[in-house]
């Protein structure tokens, strides 16, 4: 069986902790403070057509929205950040990305309130993010 490309580029610890997120159905607040947002793991490319965007399919939320221009970065086993409260994917991250984050995710939420979240966020805007 064929491997999936993110999995040649993170170590086996990191691709059993994604495999055992998609089995348990796992999401993760992104701030202790605020119930609105969370981290999920993304399960599908975010094709379907829907009134908003695109719907995508994620753990914990079953079927978010997303727009078109955030759609546009979705894959399998990426991480979404979900807007609990009207369902919609907010942000993709990669897993490095994502690992790097989740211990700073007052910074997530003030990105969000100000509306300056990228729509897609690497490691290497996530060093940033930090940093700043």
């Amino acid at each position: 069986m064929k491997k999936p490309s993110l999995f040649k580029k993170i170590s086996d610890k990191d691709v059993n902790n994604i495999k055992y997120a998609i089995k348990e159905d796992k999401y993760w607040k992104v701030s202790e403070n605020d119930k609105r947002y969370y981290f999920v793991i993304i399960l599908s490319r975010g094709r379907t057509p829907s009134f908003r965007g695109r719907f995508v399919r994620v753990t914990g939320f079953k079927t978010v929205e997303a727009d078109d221009r955030i759609a546009w970065f979705c894959r399998k086993y990426r991480v979404g950040i979900v807007d609990a409260k009207e369902k919609r994917l907010i942000g993709v991250l990669t897993w490095s990305a994502f690992k790097r984050l989740i211990q700073n995710g007052e910074k997530i939420t003030e990105l969000i309130k100000n509306q300056s979240l990228p729509p897609y966020i690497n490691k290497k805007a996530a060093t940033n993010i930090i940093r700043y």
